[in-house]
């Protein structure tokens, strides 16, 4: 799985391939973290895993409340933490300096590129 929308970075590079690289999900202490890398493309990622456009394009926290919203019983029901971390990721990233918000608007795409629905 990974999200799909059209990125530009600051220097002009554009890619539009982001997929989760680091998931860290704490039961206990209620805190999920989690890193994206950027590439330019989905074929990009397929022939080249280890050389993304940016290796961390953006990074995020999910704890208390909005943990619950994601990783609550309720919520996990069929679902993992990679799911639920691309979940997380459409609505609570970070806003960039653009002031938009990261990844709202992508859309889930499995690595076979057929849309998530």
């Amino acid at each position: 799985m990974a999200l799909q929308k059209f990125i530009q970075l600051p220097n002009g590079a554009t890619g539009n391939y982001v997929r989760l690289v680091v998931a860290h999900v704490d039961y206990m202490v209620k805190e999920a973290t989690y890193k994206f890398s950027l590439y330019t493309s989905q074929n990009h990622r397929r022939s080249n895993p280890q050389e993304p456009l940016v290796s961390v394009y953006s990074q995020f926290k999910v704890n208390g409340d909005r943990f619950d919203r994601y990783f609550g019983s309720a919520n996990m029901s069929g679902m993992d933490h990679v799911f639920q971390g691309y979940l997380a990721a459409q609505s609570e990233m970070p806003w960039g300096v653009s002031g938009q918000q990261l990844l709202a608007g992508a859309v889930s795409v499995f690595e076979s590129g057929q849309p998530y629905v």
